[in-house]
């Protein structure tokens, strides 16, 4: 009987890790249009990650049931806090630990559009884990299409944007402007892309124009270490600690005048202070 419960324990993490696998490679397709593929990793995290992969896999697929219920019977505005539970618990399934620096800076009572620096597929939770208020972000059109997280980043109320089609891409930014203006703060990553290198990749002027068209606040968020934890052209997890830092809050005073090149080079040059690479 032993035997039994042996093999059918070996047979579903087997499974789980398949996958696992196949869904992260999924999302490293869709992102990846570099065909940069790093190799510095060791056989000591590939063995961690067949670890940390089933776990995260399964935390990830299980908050995935735990907001889909939730969304059916609650309104996202009240599901913050569980969002934040959530957001934890899955960066602890994946090895993450973290610090966060100038929480300070965050009025909950406030929208903000919220642009970060975008290191891996986990830099969702990270926000998710602390932001106070209702947010919606401008995600890639590939989520909304998968099994059960499509259907909660859709009754989220997040908006798809199409890197291949400019006419979409304006379509969602504009989306976007109007929830803004409807008090509802917005997150999204300004390089457009996963880095693949560790540093900041070239800011896109999409997130820019949301922003002043809405006469918005900009909430710049430095993420270091995660890029090491989930890199995008690697399947393996390292498990490691992050630091997070919200800077101050940019208001549409402070860029008044400003072009919409000035403002994104203006956020660059904080975004690249909070992350020390300046």
């Amino acid at each position: 009987m032993t035997e039994i419960w042996v093999g059918l324990i070996f047979i579903v993490v087997v499974i789980l890790v398949s996958m696992a696998v196949k869904l992260v490679r999924t999302v490293e397709i869709h992102g990846d249009e570099t065909g940069v593929h790093l190799r510095d990793r060791n056989i000591f995290h590939a063995l961690i990650s067949l670890i940390l992969i089933p776990l995260s896999f399964l935390a990830f697929f299980l908050i995935s049931f735990v907001l889909m219920i939730s969304l059916l019977l609650i309104r996202p505005h009240r599901l913050i806090p569980i969002v934040n539970i959530c957001s934890r618990f899955i960066l602890l399934c994946s090895g993450v630990v973290w610090r966060i620096h100038g929480r300070e800076n965050v009025d909950k009572n406030k929208s903000y559009v919220w642009m970060f620096n975008h290191q891996s597929i986990l830099d969702i939770f990270v926000i998710g884990m602390m932001v106070p208020h209702y947010i919606v972000g401008v995600a890639a059109q590939y989520q909304f299409n998968l099994p059960v997280w499509g259907y909660v980043v859709k009754k989220w109320g997040n908006i798809p944007v199409s890197r291949k089609d400019t006419r979409e891409a304006i379509k969602a930014i504009e989306l976007a402007r109007n929830k803004l203006l409807e008090g509802t703060s917005i997150m999204i990553a300004p390089e457009g892309q996963r880095t693949v290198d560790g540093k900041l990749c070239p800011f896109k002027k999409g997130a820019f124009h949301l922003a002043m068209g809405a006469d918005g606040t900009i909430l710049p968020v430095g993420i270091q270490g995660l890029f090491d934890v989930k890199r995008k052209t690697d399947w393996r997890i390292k498990p490691g600690r992050i630091d997070v830092s919200i800077g101050r809050p940019i208001p549409a005073s402070e860029y008044e005048g400003m072009t919409v090149e000035e403002l994104r080079d203006y956020v660059r040059e904080r975004m690249l202070k909070l992350i020390g690479e300046v």
